[in-house]
């Protein structure tokens, strides 16, 4: 079970502070990796519009990805996804998502804390419509075996991604 919002949000030099809106959904863990062969999830979301309406969707938005992750030697981890969402507005039309973060645990092979590094995108199946490209870092606390928290910061990389970003995420293992 999952829950994430970006919480902070500057457009062009607009700042605009407040809760986007809430992200709920859920992870399936398919099958363990190992021996060079990813570990494997289903993750899907729904965007609820909870959040200030400058800064909301407005309508229920739908998004499923495909993940796989890497464990890479010292530490390392690769995790990489492919997607698609719905998202709301004017345009209302599939967009092709992508992400690959590069992590490391910071504080040993059985430690709590983690950092990471991603590049992600947002590419409409519509011709013209923009995409959206960013590099996203932050770090992540492992408060049980089974509860996750994350904080990130997000830089837009072209005219169309928001220029910066700051979001939460909870994460629980059922």
């Amino acid at each position: 079970f999952r829950l994430e919002s970006d919480v902070f949000t500057i457009q062009k030099g607009a700042a605009d502070d407040g809760f986007n809106d809430l992200a709920v959904g859920a992870k399936w863990h398919m099958f363990e990796g190992g021996n060079g062969i990813p570990s494997t999830s289903l993750l899907v979301h729904l965007g609820l519009p909870t959040g200030k309406d400058s800064l909301s969707g407005n309508e229920v938005e739908p998004s499923a990805k495909l993940l796989a992750d890497f464990d890479l030697p010292y530490g390392f981890s690769l995790g990489t996804n492919i997607g698609a969402d719905l998202p709301a507005g004017p345009q209302n039309t599939v967009r092709f998502l992508y992400a690959a973060a590069l992590a490391h645990d910071i504080t040993g092979p059985q430690g709590r804390f983690g950092a990471f590094v991603e590049t992600a995108g947002a590419v409409p199946f519509q011709n013209d419509l923009p995409d959206e490209h960013q590099i996203d870092f932050g770090i992540t606390f492992l408060a049980t075996p089974d509860i996750q928290l994350d904080l990130a910061s997000q830089v837009g990389l072209n005219s169309d991604t928001p220029d910066l970003g700051i979001g939460a995420g909870f994460s629980i293992r059922l």
